[in-house]
């Protein structure tokens, strides 16, 4: 299986470190991984560069294999701020830290994809009453 995985994860923050994660985890079991940065912070290209120095090299090495021939691409980034493909089977990898967003649009980007996978029973919940249509 190969999958693309797209997401903010060459910051300083617990979120970049999770995409990390997920991508290494993926590699240990077999799993190809194209990875892809999506810059949020307005960082220079010093801090930029001062990030890279830090990563794992297998994350650097995961940034070098291609986009060709995935089979999932993975978005670990906020909905509004996620773009889906119609290359793959795109499926929208998030966590809730709150009990809905009914209050904001954020159902209408994260029910463009063609499911969505979270990490707890709670933030599941969460995401299915905040007007989800696609599987979580």
């Amino acid at each position: 299986m190969k999958i693309a995985l797209f997401g903010n994860y060459q910051e300083y923050s617990g979120y970049s470190e999770a995409i990390r994660t997920n991508a290494l985890s993926l590699d240990s079991v077999g799993i190809i991984t194209a990875l892809r940065n999506v810059y949020l912070q307005g960082l220079t290209s010093i801090e930029k560069q001062q990030i890279i120095e830090t990563l794992p090299p297998r994350i650097l090495e995961l940034e070098k294999n291609d986009l060709r021939n995935v089979d999932y691409c993975l978005v670990q980034t906020l909905p509004n701020l996620a773009a889906r493909s119609n290359r793959c089977k795109s499926v929208l990898l998030y966590a809730m830290e709150t009990s809905h967003h009914r209050n904001s649009n954020w159902h209408e980007y994260a029910n463009k994809f063609d499911a969505i996978i979270s990490y707890s029973k709670s933030s599941c919940a969460a995401i299915k009453s905040s007007g989800i249509t696609v599987p979580v």
